[in-house]
């Protein structure tokens, strides 16, 4: 009851009014002082009760920062960093700075373009001169100049001409200037044409003095010639001779009374003893259709281009006759098949087989004229050869033939009626696919060997 009433007393020391909250204890006193970041204690003790005490938190007195200090510079591409730090603690506060990003400058030519290759600008950051930002700049192109003749033509030369690129007077460009050509005079004698000899005209060019043309003009042919004109009277053929006493080089013409000769007929030259040479003047003699025979001093016979069929048997005793000439466009001896007749028959000075090189049909070889695409000796001259090659020799190829010698290559697989015709015990024949007239006449039958009296030499093998 006592503790009790001596509770009691002191409240009863205050008298009726309202009690106060903090009248029963003294002031507030700061026990654990706060700081930046920790809160502090503050106690006061009961006025009535020493032993009684109450305690405050005392709010933390937060940061007194300094300003804010870049410790690393933002760049351009990466962020920087500042920091700042408390007045009360030192502590320190960080916190990023953007990066700045490029601020570029203005652009400036790194490189010149040219006419053939591009150039570029580049403009800098004006934070980090290192950074660059680049812009192709198109190549020029050339700039050409008008074209400048710098060679003169000629009238067959070209000539040259120059431009220039205006942008660098370094690249040039050329081309031909076309030659102007000639500008012919007209056509002058410079030699007159006789019945033999052939004539010469000139023409000079205007513009270069220097060059000149010259044409032959066919000799007029021999005065003592016939001639048939054909049905169309388009074409003459000589027929013959007036004078078979006629010597020396007789010319048929290319054309008479302004009409092209264009044949021989049969026999136009027969029995003409004296004939050393026969020409043709210009190509327009297209069929040889006789014979020339008996001109016992006839020597060469150079047959023109443009001649395309002859007939068989072209030449018949002709004993000075050495040398012939066919034309490349000799197309056939219109009657010289395997039954044909001989081209030379009775030529024993023949020395001279000769075929243009642009022939197709035939080619000479050995002295022998050979039909190229079957490898057949059509005929040969007195001191010919058989090539390895031939496979066949036509009827009489070697009628009436003075050659001493003559061998037939293994690779002959057929041989016409006649070839050795009027061969004498003088003449030898070596024969090197057989090893016997009977092997021969087997394989080539009887006939080749007629009339032949010459010795005829087996040296192939037997099976």
């Amino acid at each position: 009851m006592l503790s009790c009433a001596a509770a009691v007393l002191p409240l009863a020391l205050f008298g009726c009014g309202e009690a106060s909250e903090d009248a029963a204890f003294g002031e507030w006193v700061t026990t654990v002082e706060a700081s930046c970041e920790r809160e502090g204690v503050q106690t006061r003790v009961s006025l009535l009760f020493p032993d009684v005490t109450e305690t405050r938190p005392l709010a933390a007195t937060g940061h007194d920062w300094n300003e804010w200090e870049v410790l690393v510079a933002p760049t351009c591409m990466t962020e920087g960093t500042e920091t700042r730090a408390c007045k009360t603690c030192d502590n320190l506060d960080y916190r990023p700075i953007a990066a700045t990003g490029h601020e570029w400058g203005e652009w400036q030519t790194e490189r010149e373009a040219t006419c053939d290759d591009p150039g570029y600008l580049a403009h800098a950051c004006v934070h980090d001169g290192n950074h660059k930002d680049y812009q192709i700049v198109p190549a020029t192109g050339h700039d050409w100049s008008d074209w400048v003749v710098t060679l003169a033509p000629g009238c067959v030369e070209e000539g040259e001409k120059t431009r220039y690129c205006r942008n660098c007077n370094r690249h040039t460009e050329t081309a031909p200037v076309d030659s102007y050509g000639h500008d012919w005079s007209d056509w002058l004698f410079s030699k007159a044409p006789t019945e033999l000899e052939d004539g010469e005209e000139i023409r000079i060019c205007r513009n270069d003095g220097n060059h000149t043309q010259t044409r032959a003009i066919p000799a007029l042919g021999h005065a003592g010639l016939n001639y048939t004109l054909n049905k169309e009277g388009t074409a003459y053929s000589v027929s013959g001779v007036k004078d078979k006493n006629m010597s020396g080089t007789v010319v048929i013409p290319a054309t008479y009374r302004g009409i092209p000769v264009t044949e021989m007929k049969a026999y136009a030259f027969n029995s003409c003893p004296n004939i050393e040479e026969i020409r043709f003047a210009g190509n327009n003699l297209l069929k040889i259709s006789g014979r020339i025979s008996q001109c016992q001093k006839l020597q060469r016979v150079e047959f023109p281009e443009g001649l395309t069929e002859m007939d068989n048997m072209v030449f018949i005793n002709c004993p000075a006759l050495q040398s012939v000439f066919f034309p490349s466009t000799l197309l056939s001896f219109s009657k010289n098949g395997t039954s044909g007749l001989p081209i030379f028959m009775r030529c024993p000075a023949l020395e001279e087989i000769i075929v243009d090189e642009g022939n197709k049909t035939y080619h000479s070889d050995g002295g022998c004229l050979i039909e190229t695409a079957t490898n057949t000796m059509i005929a040969g001259t007195n001191s010919c050869t058989i090539p390895e090659y031939v496979t066949s020799i036509r009827n009489f190829a070697l009628f009436h033939s003075k050659q001493k010698t003559i061998t037939i290559p293994a690779g002959v697989t057929s041989i016409g009626r006649g070839v050795f015709h009027n061969w004498q015990e003088n003449q030898t024949i070596i024969v090197k696919g057989f090893a016997s007239a009977e092997e021969a006449r087997e394989a080539w039958g009887g006939t080749w060997s007629t009339g032949c009296r010459a010795q005829v030499i087996y040296e192939g093998k037997s099976e």
